[in-house]
C-alpha cells in the first residue's frame, strides 16, 4: 500500500489538505481503495481515491481536487472516484478493503 517514492504520512496529509479546501470533511469520507490497499498492484500502480458522501460532488469540485492532486510532486498517477455515482456492485467490491484518509 505504501508508496515507495513519497512518504505515506506526507501523502495522506497532502490529500487531506487538498480535499479540505473544496469540501466539508465532516460530510464526505475520503479513502484509498484498489490495488494499493489490497497489495495486488505493483510500483507503477495508480492510487485510487474514493469519495463517499450523501450528495454527488459537482464536476467542477471534482476537477479542482483532481487537478491539485495531480500536481503533487510524486511519480504516481491518481484516480478520483465519487462513490455516489458508481453502481452498487462496484461499491460493494471496491469498499471491501479501504484505507480511510479522514
Amino acid at each position: 500500500m505504501y508508496p515507495k517514492h513519497y512518504p505515506f504520512t506526507k501523502l495522506k496529509s497532502d490529500l487531506l489538505k487538498i480535499t479540505a479546501k473544496h469540501v466539508n470533511l465532516n460530510k464526505y469520507k475520503f479513502f484509498i481503495f484498489g490495488s494499493r490497499v489490497t497489495e495486488t498492484g505493483d510500483d507503477r500502480s495508480d492510487i485510487d481515491i474514493g469519495i463517499l458522501g450523501k450528495k454527488q460532488l459537482s464536476s467542477s469540485i471534482l476537477y479542482s481536487i483532481k487537478e491539485e492532486i495531480d500536481n503533487l510532486p510524486t511519480l504516481y498517477s491518481f484516480d478520483l472516484v465519487d462513490f455516489s455515482t458508481v453502481s452498487d456492485s462496484f461499491r460493494q467490491v471496491a469498499t471491501k478493503n479501504v484505507y480511510n484518509l479522514n
